[in-house]
């Protein structure tokens, strides 16, 4: 996420949720990269996800937030 490729931090973190589907760091990552493509519907789902196996994680909660925001 550092490097701001986020095509090749999408693909990596699918394949992370994939491996090891209750990483709750795995699904945010996902969702982070998805919303900074712009692939607002699956960062919906994939921040769904992290929400659901880590409920307090502000950072989560944070980008939620401004997905709503974006999309509406």
């Amino acid at each position: 996420l550092e490097r701001k490729a986020w095509q090749d931090a999408k693909s990596i973190f699918k394949m992370a949720s994939r491996l090891k589907d209750n990483c709750s760091l795995a699904w945010q990552g996902l969702g982070i990269a998805c919303l900074k493509l712009s692939s607002f519907e699956e960062a919906e789902e994939a921040l769904t996800q992290a929400n659901i196996f880590d409920p307090i994680n502000a950072e989560t909660w944070a980008y939620i937030c401004l997905l709503s925001l974006l999309d509406g």
